[in-house]
């Protein structure tokens, strides 16, 4: 069942594509891209994408990347990477964004849940649907309530996420419980990484 959480803090992480050992979160990214396989020049969203550092290279994968974040610190920080298929925007996800545009979207991290109402939370999801094309793909990785006692963000189980998705005309097509992409389970996963499509 849902709850309301009511601190806010953020993680952000290196670029991953920098020479360095690879953390399990950079391992993750390459990961999801080899499995989703997005098509040379897909148009990617990044929600919530802080200072750029996965933007850009996911970026240097092929794609166009837009990356947005409510704060514009964080903003100002990336503009200094953007380039001709990477762009940033300060942008609150729980009001409108493009719409119909975006072939992928993501979230990632846990970088969701920390708004005051469950209402707030399904218009951020609201905004991800409508900014995908029709069959976009939503990606979203989110902790495991059951698993993770965290209480910085809304307790969101699979159920609770499969309701907004569905109200949003996004449809649940897999669900992985940790970096590793193997099944979920409720009562062991340590993440909780959903991908969804839009209906046509």
């Amino acid at each position: 069942m849902w709850k309301t959480r009511h601190n806010c803090t953020k993680r952000h992480f290196p670029y991953f594509c920098q020479n360095i050992p690879m953390t399990a979160e950079q391992s993750f990214i390459k990961r999801a891209i080899d499995s989703l396989k997005p098509p040379p020049g897909a148009n990617i969203l990044e929600v919530g994408c802080g200072q750029g550092e996965y933007a850009r290279a996911i970026a240097a994968e092929g794609f166009e990347v837009t990356g947005i974040d409510a704060s514009p610190e964080l903003i100002a920080a990336a503009l200094q990477s953007e380039q001709e298929k990477l762009h940033f925007f300060t942008h609150d996800i729980r009001l409108p964004f493009f719409i119909n545009y975006f072939d992928y979207a993501f979230n990632l991290f846990s970088n969701f849940g920390f708004y005051r109402t469950e209402r707030e939370h399904s218009n951020a999801i609201r905004t991800i649907a409508n900014a995908l094309k029709p069959e976009g793909i939503f990606l979203i990785d989110y902790l495991n309530v059951n698993t993770n006692d965290d209480s910085d963000h809304a307790s969101f189980s699979l159920g609770d996420f499969n309701d907004m998705f569905a109200f949003n005309h996004l449809q649940l097509q897999e669900v992985y419980g940790d970096y590793d992409l193997n099944a979920f389970d409720i009562k062991k996963s340590p993440r909780l990484i959903m991908i969804a499509q839009k209906k046509k």
